[in-house]
């Protein structure tokens, strides 16, 4: 049987244009599957630039219950530029099933689909996997007299955004054993990687900084786990025994950055241009003790 086709040249632009979106929400099913499924409770707070003309950035925040259990759903926070010149915004929500709600303003000339898909893009870039939730806390008081970091209007607009390359140099570290934020601050506050002999807290609104901890003993884990991807390497069970055991009784003590010094770590300033390399000297240094 043949099937039947375009009958006039005339209707070649509506079946090509049918055919083009039907592909492209097929792509979003795709990677919402592969991104999203059954992790949607794992989308951290984060603020992160877009790669969309006209769009500053996306805010993803995690909805909380009363009980302080995650809600099946994450918004997304959309900053763009309006006809006017001005910052504005508008929220997309992600259901645990892949349905995507929200209203696009008139203003913005891209499609619903390609909004979608640039939302699960950067989620897919944060790599969930890698960055798990944990209840405990990671330096978050300020040091007396520090000035109060400023405000941000709407949850973040283009300002203090994390950083996606030094997730991806975290994560590619052939040594890095997993990466922690808080359940309730994620990125918008320090994050910490699990090195088998130190941890690394970095944080993007705090003056560019980094902080290196030496454990006093070294985690025990096989050679063998660090042949696999790095969001492969520990599973949560393991990464809370592993946080327990070796961050909690440094975050009971240090709740400041400072404290974090008078135990020993050490601050890391990140030079534009130069921050991979230095960062990775100090790495590098320290894998070699082992």
């Amino acid at each position: 049987m043949v099937k039947e086709g375009v009958k006039n040249f005339s209707d070649l632009p509506s079946a090509w244009k049918k055919s083009s979106k039907e592909a492209e929400e097929k792509e979003i099913g795709d990677l919402f599957e592969r991104v999203l499924k059954g992790h949607i409770k794992d989308v951290p707070r984060g603020n992160f630039p877009s790669r969309l003309s006209g769009i500053g950035s996306m805010t993803f925040i995690p909805l909380l219950k009363e009980n302080g259990a995650t809600e099946d759903c994450v918004n997304a926070v959309i900053f763009y530029t309006n006809k006017n010149g001005k910052e504005a915004r508008f929220t997309w929500t992600i259901s645990e099933r892949g349905m995507q709600y929200g209203v696009m303003p008139s203003s913005i000339d891209i499609t619903r689909e390609v909004i979608a898909k640039e939302i699960l893009q950067i989620i897919e870039r944060v790599n969930l996997s890698f960055w798990k939730k944990t209840n405990l806390d990671i330096l978050p008081n300020h040091d007396e007299g520090e000035p109060r970091e400023k405000t941000v209007r709407g949850e973040g607009g283009g300002k203090d955004l994390t950083d996606p390359e030094r997730l991806e140099f975290m994560q590619s570290q052939p040594r890095a054993i997993s990466g922690f934020l808080n359940k309730i601050k994620g990125f918008t506050g320090y994050r910490g990687i699990i090195f088998p002999n130190f941890i690394i807290l970095e944080n993007d609104k705090k003056d560019n900084a980094a902080f290196i901890f030496d454990l006093p003993r070294k985690i025990e884990i096989e050679a063998e786990r660090f042949r696999l991807p790095s969001s492969q390497r520990i599973n949560d069970a393991e990464q809370k025994n592993i946080l327990a055991e070796f961050w909690k009784p440094i975050s009971e003590q240090a709740k400041t950055r400072k404290e974090l010094q008078a135990l020993g770590a050490k601050r890391i300033i990140h030079t534009p241009g130069k921050w991979k390399e230095k960062m990775q000297q100090e790495i590098n240094s320290r894998l070699e003790k082992r």
